[in-house]
């Protein structure tokens, strides 16, 4: 076992961006799609697309029976929740390094253990209750804070092409590339593999 300060130094030591970096991003888009698809079926709402969130919520508004009863309360706790969840990832990430290996590891155990917490509100919710009620609300909130971190991660890594959420400004910034077609261009790379991901999930 390595002594303590080998430990801090490792933990204080900034993330290499290279491709093992670029792989463990596009495992959380893989995630990511599958966790949308099941929030999306289940709830309605998405816990880390607020542009689809804002869009289902403005024809809630235009018509309430298009999306169900529940609909409009699910995807305004998402919204709340993600928009904290940014600020506290934000403004804890530039106190703390963005690209310290630390504070990675502890904002990822975090954000693990919300989606563990959602699961069990999940699990303990009656199915009458399944599309909404306070197990659902947390189900989503949870998903919606950690969801968040994921963006805020990307771009302190200096990978904001693997956001493993933003699919849309993804495929702008791929059709706006003045290099797309050149052989070697990492960053068109990396948003066709964060589609594909998001996709295959």
């Amino acid at each position: 076992m390595p002594p303590t300060h080998v430990w801090r130094t490792l933990l204080a030591q900034d993330v290499a961006k290279d491709r093992l970096l670029e792989a463990q991003r596009m495992a959380l888009t893989f995630a990511t799609g599958i966790q949308d698809a099941a929030t999306f079926t289940t709830y309605h709402v998405f816990p880390t697309k607020q542009t689809g969130n804002t869009f289902f919520l403005a024809l809630y508004a235009f018509n309430p029976g298009l999306l169900g009863p529940r609909a409009a309360q699910n995807i305004l706790v998402s919204i709340v929740s993600f928009f904290l969840g940014g600020a506290f990832h934000s403004h804890f990430a530039q106190r703390r390094g963005q690209r310290c290996r630390g504070w990675l590891l502890a904002t990822n155990l975090f954000q693990t253990l919300l989606v563990l917490g959602a699961a069990v509100f999940c699990y303990r919710s009656v199915p009458e209750t399944y599309g909404g009620g306070s197990a659902a609300l947390g189900t989503i909130a949870l998903l919606s804070f950690a969801s968040s971190g994921q963006i805020a991660m990307s771009t302190g890594v200096g990978l904001p092409e693997l956001n493993t959420t933003m699919i849309t400004g993804a495929l702008v910034q791929l059709s706006n590339d003045p290099r797309l077609f050149r052989f070697h261009n990492p960053a068109r790379t990396r948003r066709l593999l964060l589609y594909l991901s998001f996709f295959t999930g």
